[in-house]
């Protein structure tokens, strides 16, 4: 297949930040597919036209994230594939009845790094809401447009460095445990992020006239309300704030919503601390 080599720079007048930036790069992409190739992975030789083959045989389908290998800066892969890392297995969810929408509100598994879709589903996911990374609205509006395929194929070398934003890390204990019992700001911060990024899911479903169950509805009520009482954690009083937490471990939320018992030791270590 023959590529188009017209390259273009652009430069933004000031740092956008990283959602922004790619909202105004979407913008001036012209073709019918937008594929988005945003750091120094390496393409497969048949990416794109398996990509544009799956988008010509399935007209229902708006938005592609694809399966990859890690690989480290030599090229060499890695035992675990991304989908892997990230814990995702589509045949084993639909067998464990976990659908995708479950999956999403529990985090996102759409890397952007393998994303394509077409240039006429540019205007449902603009504006991006600045809490979300761009990767993860653009998978989620797919998918509650039910225009979203997860292709299980892995079409490029994952790149995995010192100086990803964002990507599949494996890290060791010490590092994870550092991460969860992070500095009780930035953990408020973080929570504040997640809930404003669900509650832009509820808004978004409202103001396009979306048709969920109404399970699918209530799943992302809770979840907004779950995060929501998470930025109050380290502010209402200890006693309050122990109740919250064991209210929502009974509802199975930590589970559903975050990192399960993890998310839990996190929350009353950072209680604690204050």
């Amino acid at each position: 297949m023959d590529y188009n080599t017209d390259f273009k720079i652009r430069i933004n007048p000031k740092n956008l930040g990283v959602t922004k930036n790619f909202e105004t790069t979407i913008k001036a992409c012209n073709g019918d597919i937008v594929f988005i190739c945003d750091q120094d992975d390496i393409w497969l030789e048949n990416k794109v036209e398996r990509i544009i083959k799956i988008f010509e045989n399935n007209k229902e389908v708006d938005v592609i994230f694809t399966n990859a290998y890690l690989v480290n800066n030599q090229l060499t892969k890695f035992k675990d594939t991304l989908w892997d890392t990230i814990k995702f297995n589509p045949e084993r969810s639909k067998k464990n009845g976990e659908d995708l929408f479950s999956i999403f509100l529990n985090r996102n598994i759409a890397t952007g790094a393998t994303m394509a879709f077409r240039k006429s589903f540019v205007e449902k996911i603009l504006p991006m809401p600045e809490e979300w990374i761009h990767d993860g609205w653009i998978a989620i509006t797919a998918l509650l447009e039910k225009k979203l395929y997860a292709y299980p194929e892995k079409l490029i070398l994952y790149r995995q460095h010192l100086h990803n934003v964002i990507g599949a890390k494996n890290e060791g204990i010490l590092t994870k445990v550092r991460k969860y019992l992070g500095q009780p700001d930035k953990i408020t911060h973080d929570n504040y992020n997640k809930f404003k990024r669900y509650e832009s899911v509820i808004e978004y479903i409202s103001n396009n006239s979306i048709d969920v169950t109404t399970t699918e509805i209530n799943n992302i009520k809770q979840c907004v309300k779950f995060w929501e009482d998470k930025c109050g954690i380290v502010t209402r009083s200890k006693l309050k704030s122990i109740i919250n937490i064991m209210g929502h471990v009974k509802k199975g939320h930590y589970n559903q919503f975050a990192t399960g018992y993890r998310a839990v030791i996190k929350d009353v270590f950072n209680l604690l601390k204050v």
